[in-house]
């Protein structure tokens, strides 16, 4: 996952967020209040879209 997103042109809510997730891992999120936690969650899962970057699973889009 590589992906920026943005609530409006003056709010970045994460900015080039990138991460990669072996096959069979389990990982978990975690971090204070309005760190981005649920968002990243919601851009995964297509609840939202990413303003650049791309989402890829098993390298595909």
């Amino acid at each position: 996952m590589r992906a920026t997103l943005s609530y409006n042109q003056y709010t970045t809510v994460r900015n080039n967020f990138t991460c990669t997730i072996p096959t069979g891992e389990l990982v978990a999120l975690l971090g204070p209040s309005d760190s981005g936690k649920s968002t990243i969650l919601n851009l995964l899962a297509g609840l939202l879209t990413s303003d650049t970057g791309q989402i890829l699973f098993n390298q595909l889009m």
